[in-house]
Protein backbone atom coordinates (compact mmCIF):
# COMPACT_ATOMS: atom_id res chain seq x y z
CA UNK A 1 0.00 0.00 0.00
CA UNK A 2 1.08 3.41 -0.87
CA UNK A 3 2.42 5.78 1.95
CA UNK A 4 0.63 8.45 1.59
CA UNK A 5 1.49 12.55 3.02
CA UNK A 6 0.24 14.27 5.05
CA UNK A 7 1.25 18.10 5.61
CA UNK A 8 0.91 20.12 8.94
CA UNK A 9 2.24 23.33 9.48
CA UNK A 10 4.62 24.27 12.86
CA UNK A 11 4.26 26.55 14.78
CA UNK A 12 8.06 27.90 14.60
CA UNK A 13 8.13 30.17 11.62
CA UNK A 14 5.49 29.15 9.82
CA UNK A 15 7.64 25.94 7.85
CA UNK A 16 5.25 23.12 6.56
CA UNK A 17 6.51 19.67 6.97
CA UNK A 18 5.35 16.92 4.76
CA UNK A 19 5.58 13.97 6.84
CA UNK A 20 4.38 9.81 5.56
CA UNK A 21 2.06 8.47 8.67
CA UNK A 22 1.50 5.20 9.59
CA UNK A 23 -2.59 6.32 9.49
CA UNK A 24 -3.11 6.92 6.55
CA UNK A 25 -2.19 3.31 5.88
CA UNK A 26 -4.62 2.12 8.89
CA UNK A 27 -7.16 3.83 7.36
CA UNK A 28 -6.52 2.63 3.60
CA UNK A 29 -6.29 7.10 2.61
CA UNK A 30 -5.53 6.91 -0.52
CA UNK A 31 -4.60 9.84 -3.26
CA UNK A 32 -8.25 10.32 -3.55
CA UNK A 33 -8.60 11.05 0.24
CA UNK A 34 -8.64 14.50 1.80
CA UNK A 35 -5.08 13.65 2.60
CA UNK A 36 -4.09 14.27 -0.72
CA UNK A 37 -5.70 17.55 -0.99
CA UNK A 38 -3.68 18.87 2.26
CA UNK A 39 -0.92 17.61 0.52
CA UNK A 40 -1.80 20.08 -2.14
CA UNK A 41 -2.79 22.65 -0.45
CA UNK A 42 0.75 22.39 1.28
CA UNK A 43 2.50 22.26 -2.15
CA UNK A 44 1.44 25.37 -2.96
CA UNK A 45 2.12 27.38 -0.10
CA UNK A 46 6.10 25.57 0.04
CA UNK A 47 5.81 26.68 -3.89
CA UNK A 48 4.03 29.99 -4.34
CA UNK A 49 5.84 29.76 -8.24
CA UNK A 50 3.73 27.11 -9.41
CA UNK A 51 2.97 27.48 -13.06
CA UNK A 52 0.14 30.35 -13.62
CA UNK A 53 -2.32 27.71 -15.19
CA UNK A 54 -1.96 25.49 -12.74
CA UNK A 55 -3.10 28.26 -9.94
CA UNK A 56 -5.62 29.08 -12.37
CA UNK A 57 -7.01 25.41 -12.27
CA UNK A 58 -6.48 25.66 -8.68
CA UNK A 59 -8.40 29.00 -8.57
CA UNK A 60 -11.74 27.46 -9.91
CA UNK A 61 -11.57 23.67 -8.22
CA UNK A 62 -14.61 23.07 -6.41
CA UNK A 63 -13.77 22.68 -2.51
CA UNK A 64 -16.05 19.14 -2.41
CA UNK A 65 -13.65 17.97 -5.26
CA UNK A 66 -10.06 16.52 -4.44
CA UNK A 67 -7.49 17.10 -7.84
CA UNK A 68 -7.68 13.23 -8.72
CA UNK A 69 -11.72 13.51 -7.78
CA UNK A 70 -11.89 16.25 -10.66
CA UNK A 71 -9.62 14.24 -13.12
CA UNK A 72 -11.59 11.25 -12.57
CA UNK A 73 -15.14 13.00 -13.08
CA UNK A 74 -13.58 14.72 -15.97
CA UNK A 75 -12.57 11.66 -17.81
CA UNK A 76 -8.51 12.83 -17.81
CA UNK A 77 -5.41 11.07 -17.54
CA UNK A 78 -4.71 11.25 -13.66
CA UNK A 79 -1.07 12.38 -14.00
CA UNK A 80 -2.36 15.58 -15.95
CA UNK A 81 -1.84 17.97 -12.43
CA UNK A 82 1.60 16.41 -12.36
CA UNK A 83 2.53 16.73 -15.71
CA UNK A 84 1.47 20.61 -15.84
CA UNK A 85 3.44 21.29 -12.96
CA UNK A 86 6.56 20.09 -13.94
CA UNK A 87 6.31 21.21 -17.69
CA UNK A 88 4.15 24.35 -17.09
CA UNK A 89 1.47 23.62 -20.35
CA UNK A 90 -0.97 21.97 -21.22
CA UNK A 91 -3.38 21.09 -24.14
CA UNK A 92 -6.49 23.64 -24.25
CA UNK A 93 -8.81 20.44 -25.05
CA UNK A 94 -8.03 18.66 -21.92
CA UNK A 95 -8.34 22.20 -19.78
CA UNK A 96 -11.38 22.48 -21.13
CA UNK A 97 -12.57 18.84 -20.49
CA UNK A 98 -12.09 19.75 -16.65
CA UNK A 99 -13.25 23.49 -16.81
CA UNK A 100 -17.02 21.80 -18.46
CA UNK A 101 -16.66 19.10 -15.81
CA UNK A 102 -17.43 21.60 -13.24
CA UNK A 103 -20.34 23.27 -15.02
CA UNK A 104 -17.84 26.14 -16.12
CA UNK A 105 -18.14 27.14 -19.93
CA UNK A 106 -14.28 27.89 -21.34
CA UNK A 107 -15.03 31.27 -21.74
CA UNK A 108 -15.92 31.99 -18.34
CA UNK A 109 -12.71 30.15 -17.40
CA UNK A 110 -10.82 31.94 -19.47
CA UNK A 111 -12.48 35.72 -18.66
CA UNK A 112 -11.78 35.12 -14.95
CA UNK A 113 -8.06 33.94 -15.36
CA UNK A 114 -7.25 36.88 -18.09
CA UNK A 115 -3.60 38.75 -16.99
CA UNK A 116 -4.31 42.37 -16.09
CA UNK A 117 -3.45 44.02 -19.70
CA UNK A 118 -2.11 47.12 -17.92
CA UNK A 119 0.54 44.94 -15.82
CA UNK A 120 3.57 44.05 -17.73
CA UNK A 121 5.09 41.63 -15.34
CA UNK A 122 1.60 39.88 -15.03
CA UNK A 123 1.78 39.88 -19.15
CA UNK A 124 5.20 38.32 -19.61
CA UNK A 125 4.31 35.71 -16.86
CA UNK A 126 1.60 34.41 -19.05
CA UNK A 127 3.74 34.70 -21.79
CA UNK A 128 6.70 32.47 -19.46
CA UNK A 129 4.55 29.90 -18.01
CA UNK A 130 0.77 29.23 -20.12
CA UNK A 131 2.28 28.74 -23.52
CA UNK A 132 1.67 25.14 -24.83
CA UNK A 133 5.26 23.84 -26.53
CA UNK A 134 6.77 26.54 -25.34
CA UNK A 135 11.03 25.57 -26.25
CA UNK A 136 13.73 26.94 -23.55
CA UNK A 137 14.91 30.50 -24.66
CA UNK A 138 12.22 31.67 -26.84
CA UNK A 139 8.87 32.70 -26.94
CA UNK A 140 5.65 31.08 -28.67
CA UNK A 141 2.88 32.99 -28.24
CA UNK A 142 1.56 33.89 -32.04
CA UNK A 143 -1.58 31.96 -32.33
CA UNK A 144 -2.79 29.46 -34.53
CA UNK A 145 -6.19 29.28 -35.61
CA UNK A 146 -8.01 26.40 -36.37
CA UNK A 147 -8.36 25.24 -40.37
CA UNK A 148 -9.82 22.43 -42.46
CA UNK A 149 -10.81 22.31 -46.17
CA UNK A 150 -14.08 23.78 -47.14
CA UNK A 151 -16.14 23.54 -50.11
CA UNK A 152 -14.43 24.46 -53.48
CA UNK A 153 -15.15 27.68 -54.88
CA UNK A 154 -16.83 27.22 -58.38
CA UNK A 155 -16.82 29.68 -61.32
CA UNK A 156 -17.37 29.38 -64.86
CA UNK A 157 -14.43 30.72 -67.61
CA UNK A 158 -14.87 30.30 -71.23
CA UNK A 159 -17.42 27.81 -70.87
CA UNK A 160 -15.63 25.55 -68.25
CA UNK A 161 -16.60 24.82 -64.90
CA UNK A 162 -13.38 25.50 -62.57
CA UNK A 163 -12.75 25.18 -58.77
CA UNK A 164 -10.66 27.02 -55.99
CA UNK A 165 -9.81 25.43 -53.23
CA UNK A 166 -11.64 27.21 -50.40
CA UNK A 167 -10.08 27.06 -46.46
CA UNK A 168 -12.28 26.67 -43.18
CA UNK A 169 -10.81 29.29 -40.27
CA UNK A 170 -11.72 29.20 -37.14
CA UNK A 171 -10.37 32.31 -35.46
CA UNK A 172 -11.96 31.56 -31.45
CA UNK A 173 -10.49 28.09 -32.45
CA UNK A 174 -6.82 28.72 -31.38
CA UNK A 175 -5.19 24.82 -31.74
CA UNK A 176 -1.68 25.66 -30.57
CA UNK A 177 0.87 28.78 -30.18
CA UNK A 178 3.80 29.87 -32.96
CA UNK A 179 7.34 30.93 -32.93
CA UNK A 180 7.05 34.56 -32.55
CA UNK A 181 10.19 36.15 -34.84
CA UNK A 182 11.92 38.83 -33.88
CA UNK A 183 10.39 41.12 -36.71
CA UNK A 184 7.15 40.72 -34.89
CA UNK A 185 8.04 41.29 -31.70
CA UNK A 186 5.42 44.15 -31.15
CA UNK A 187 2.70 42.75 -33.59
CA UNK A 188 -0.05 41.15 -31.32
CA UNK A 189 -2.46 41.41 -33.90
CA UNK A 190 -0.80 38.64 -36.19
CA UNK A 191 -2.09 35.18 -35.84
CA UNK A 192 -0.57 31.95 -38.01
CA UNK A 193 -2.97 29.68 -40.39
CA UNK A 194 -1.83 25.58 -40.98
CA UNK A 195 -2.72 25.54 -44.66
CA UNK A 196 -4.16 22.67 -45.69
CA UNK A 197 -5.03 21.50 -48.81
CA UNK A 198 -2.66 21.55 -52.22
CA UNK A 199 -3.72 24.45 -54.28
CA UNK A 200 -0.33 26.36 -53.31
CA UNK A 201 1.95 23.67 -53.72
CA UNK A 202 5.04 24.59 -53.91
CA UNK A 203 4.40 27.92 -52.34
CA UNK A 204 3.26 26.04 -49.03
CA UNK A 205 2.89 22.33 -48.24
CA UNK A 206 -0.14 20.99 -46.49
CA UNK A 207 0.83 21.55 -42.65
CA UNK A 208 3.12 24.48 -43.16
CA UNK A 209 2.66 27.69 -40.82
CA UNK A 210 1.90 31.12 -42.68
CA UNK A 211 1.86 34.03 -40.51
CA UNK A 212 -1.32 36.50 -41.36
CA UNK A 213 -1.23 40.46 -41.11
CA UNK A 214 -4.34 41.87 -40.65
CA UNK A 215 -3.45 45.47 -40.46
CA UNK A 216 -1.14 45.55 -43.30
CA UNK A 217 -2.69 46.67 -46.72
CA UNK A 218 -2.05 43.75 -49.48
CA UNK A 219 0.02 45.06 -52.70
CA UNK A 220 -0.49 43.19 -56.36
CA UNK A 221 1.84 40.52 -55.60
CA UNK A 222 1.19 39.38 -52.32
CA UNK A 223 0.21 36.17 -50.85
CA UNK A 224 -3.26 36.67 -49.10
CA UNK A 225 -6.19 35.77 -46.73
CA UNK A 226 -9.30 36.58 -48.60
CA UNK A 227 -12.36 36.03 -46.43
CA UNK A 228 -15.59 35.90 -47.72
CA UNK A 229 -19.35 36.86 -47.03
CA UNK A 230 -21.60 33.87 -46.89
CA UNK A 231 -25.32 34.20 -45.31
CA UNK A 232 -25.97 32.41 -42.65
CA UNK A 233 -29.53 32.14 -42.02
CA UNK A 234 -30.89 34.29 -39.15
CA UNK A 235 -27.21 34.92 -38.28
CA UNK A 236 -26.75 37.27 -40.84
CA UNK A 237 -23.42 36.76 -42.76
CA UNK A 238 -20.73 34.20 -41.64
CA UNK A 239 -17.33 34.99 -42.42
CA UNK A 240 -14.80 32.07 -41.68
CA UNK A 241 -14.22 30.42 -45.47
CA UNK A 242 -11.28 31.95 -47.07
CA UNK A 243 -9.08 31.72 -49.73
CA UNK A 244 -5.66 31.63 -49.06
CA UNK A 245 -4.05 32.77 -52.93
CA UNK A 246 -1.75 35.66 -54.39
CA UNK A 247 -3.04 38.53 -55.34
CA UNK A 248 -3.14 39.17 -59.33
CA UNK A 249 -5.28 42.29 -59.77
CA UNK A 250 -7.31 44.58 -57.43
CA UNK A 251 -9.94 47.24 -58.99
CA UNK A 252 -13.54 49.12 -56.59
CA UNK A 253 -15.68 45.89 -58.37
CA UNK A 254 -13.42 42.65 -58.02
CA UNK A 255 -10.13 40.78 -57.13
CA UNK A 256 -8.17 38.70 -59.12
CA UNK A 257 -6.55 35.56 -57.41
CA UNK A 258 -3.86 33.11 -58.27
CA UNK A 259 -4.05 29.85 -57.35
CA UNK A 260 -1.22 27.19 -58.24
CA UNK A 261 -2.62 24.14 -58.36
CA UNK A 262 -4.06 23.76 -60.74
CA UNK A 263 -2.54 26.58 -61.75
CA UNK A 264 -5.51 29.30 -62.85
CA UNK A 265 -6.51 32.67 -61.86
CA UNK A 266 -10.06 33.49 -61.38
CA UNK A 267 -12.04 36.83 -60.15
CA UNK A 268 -13.55 37.46 -57.22
CA UNK A 269 -16.52 40.37 -56.28
CA UNK A 270 -15.98 42.46 -53.80
CA UNK A 271 -19.78 42.33 -52.97
CA UNK A 272 -18.38 38.53 -51.51
CA UNK A 273 -15.27 40.23 -49.62
CA UNK A 274 -15.17 40.92 -46.14
CA UNK A 275 -12.17 41.38 -45.51
CA UNK A 276 -8.54 40.93 -47.48
CA UNK A 277 -5.50 40.11 -44.54
CA UNK A 278 -1.78 40.11 -46.12
CA UNK A 279 0.64 36.75 -45.49
CA UNK A 280 3.96 37.50 -44.22
CA UNK A 281 6.56 36.62 -46.46
CA UNK A 282 9.22 35.05 -45.25
CA UNK A 283 11.90 37.59 -46.11
CA UNK A 284 10.17 40.28 -43.58
CA UNK A 285 10.44 37.62 -40.45
CA UNK A 286 13.86 36.90 -41.08
CA UNK A 287 16.62 39.17 -39.64
CA UNK A 288 19.76 39.09 -41.20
Amino acid sequence: MAISCWSVMSMDGGICHRLPTLQAQMFAIDENDVGQQMCEIADNMENPDEPLLYRQLMAVKPASLTPNQWLVQAGVNRSFFTNLRSRGRARNDIVEKLIEAIGMTPAQFYAQSAPDASTESRAQEVRARNLPFRAEGELRDVPVVGSALGADLQFTEDGQTLFAEVTDLFLDDVQDYARRPAALAHRRDVYAVTVVGSSMSDRWDPGDPVYVDPKTTPRIGDDVVVYLRKPDGDDGERMHSVLIKRLQKRTASFIELLQLNPRMSFPVPMKDVAMIHRVIPYREMVLF
